[in-house]
């Protein structure tokens, strides 16, 4: 029995001891990650901010550390952020939990201080799970303050609050959520409501190789003033880059629900379902990571800002022509919106075929390879309503020189017959199409020839001139 007691004890010494070496060992283990994480933010010579550990304190149960970030262009513009870290396992909360408050610098730190009173401007709660699985949340209280700069302008902050995970040290994902942000004063009216940004990536190896989504919304963006102003609702922007093997897919769609734009003694103008979705297929990944690598590497050189955009010129024409050689295509998938005057409609496929392009290729080798395929349709409204926006001037300049005076019945007959003769003269062309209520035009480039409409794109030219010049009295006035 004693024995038995005995092993007891010691077995509960050995727990007691893991126990109590357990958070010392989790505070060692996140004293070399934070730094190793600066070891490697220091090697990223692509990023505008430098990050430096300026101290680290390593306790038993709990730690503190603070980094600084500093503009590389202006050493003299950074800001301080504080860690206040825990590393005693918590079923509830994790192996290590971080809280992290930005410090200022004075002038600044003041002007948060006026704004957020006494609480932080942000505030960033970092858990490491069991899984080993990280999450960030982060968070900024709302104010509704006069300016400071501008005493008789309020600024309206409606907080913020986000989210950043990590599943494993490739995979991120983000939300982030800004309810408003509003100037009012002077007459002047700017609105950002319902702002959303998700995103979820994959950022393994070079950026060529990342593969993923981010995606803006913003419900609401308004302004308003004496000279005008205009309006954006429901408007959406999603970026996306796909890793396909040996080359990438990189796409942006961006819709908007309506839009608005008014000028003083004007009807607004407006739009509804804005549409523009556009893809860059067949990318060559090696030839786009060794341009990033590059672009980093341009970076550290000790030029003058003038030779900096040379050698990043340069860069990119290199990139464009290597990147030829993978037969990229870019596609219009679908450009369209809805007007109170009709709608207009499109889509194009861009393509370069670049298998077996001989080295130093003349211009019309380059050519003959490239393809083309695109068309559009507008509604005949739509159309008329903005050839008679450009000709109305013409209209009325030509009226003004007869030396009587001018009546908006007579701009706006002349008006009409204006676009009506250049309207008909592009149809004889056959540069447009008729089709109902719509304009058409469909348009192919293939092997150095160009045709729309199904005619040669050599026969447009003539045709052309009379559509855009004034006729009769009005050619001579």
């Amino acid at each position: 029995m004693r024995t038995v007691k005995i092993a007891l004890a010691v077995l509960l010494l050995i727990v007691a001891g893991a126990a109590g070496a357990l958070p010392w060992y989790l505070g060692w283990q996140t004293e070399a990650g934070f730094k190793a994480g600066f070891e490697h933010a220091a090697r990223d010579v692509s990023s505008p901010l430098s990050l430096s550990l300026v101290r680290y304190e390593r306790g038993w149960l709990d730690s503190s550390a603070v980094h600084r970030v500093t503009l590389k262009a202006d050493p003299e513009v950074y800001f301080d952020v504080h860690h206040a870290i825990r590393h005693l396992p918590d079923p509830a909360s994790g192996l290590v939990v971080v809280q992290s408050t930005p410090r200022w610098p004075d002038k600044v730190q003041s002007a948060a201080d006026y704004y957020f009173g006494a609480k932080p401007a942000l505030t960033v709660h970092t858990v490491v799970r069991f899984d080993r699985s990280v999450s960030m949340t982060l968070e900024s209280p709302a104010f509704s303050k006069p300016m400071l700069a501008v005493p008789g302008v309020t600024l309206t902050w409606g907080g913020a609050s986000g989210e950043m995970s990590w599943e494993s040290p490739a995979r991120v994902a983000l939300a982030l959520n800004l309810p408003r942000v509003e100037i009012n004063g002077s007459g002047v009216k700017a609105v950002f409501a319902a702002i959303q940004l998700d995103g979820d990536w994959n950022v393994a190896g070079n950026q060529a190789e990342w593969s993923g989504q981010t995606t803006l919304g913003v419900g609401e963006l308004t302004f308003a003033s004496p000279f005008g102003g205009g309006s954006l609702k429901g408007v959406q922007s999603t970026l996306i880059q796909r890793n396909q093997g040996e080359t990438v897919l990189m796409g942006c769609l961006l819709k908007v629900r309506e839009g608005a734009a008014t000028e003083p003694g004007a009807q607004p103008q407006g739009f509804q379902h804005a549409v523009l979705d556009i893809e860059l297929d067949r990318l060559d990944k090696k030839t786009l990571a060794k341009y990033f690598d590059d672009v980093a590497g341009a970076q550290q050189a000790q030029v003058s800002q003038e030779a900096h955009a040379r050698i990043a010129l340069q860069l990119a024409l290199g990139m464009m022509t290597e990147m030829l050689k993978s037969s990229p295509e870019m596609r219009v998938k679908q450009l369209g919106m809805q007007t109170a005057n009709g709608s207009v409609a499109g889509s194009a496929v861009l393509s370069f075929e670049g298998r077996g392009m001989p080295a130093g290729a003349s211009q019309a080798e380059l050519l003959s390879r490239v393809k083309f395929t695109g068309s559009a349709e507008l509604s005949s409204t739509l159309l008329q309503a903005w050839v008679a926006k450009q000709v109305r001037t013409q209209a009325a300049f030509a009226l003004s020189q007869r030396g009587a005076p001018v009546e908006e019945a007579q701009v706006r007959t002349l008006t009409e017959q204006m676009v009506q003769q250049q309207l008909a003269s592009l149809a004889a062309s056959g540069l447009i199409k008729v089709e109902g209520d719509k304009f058409v035009v469909r348009a192919e480039f293939a092997e150095g020839k160009l045709s729309i409409n199904g005619m040669a794109g050599d026969q447009f030219l003539p045709g052309l001139l009379p559509a855009v010049l004034p006729r009769g009295d009005d050619r001579e006035a």
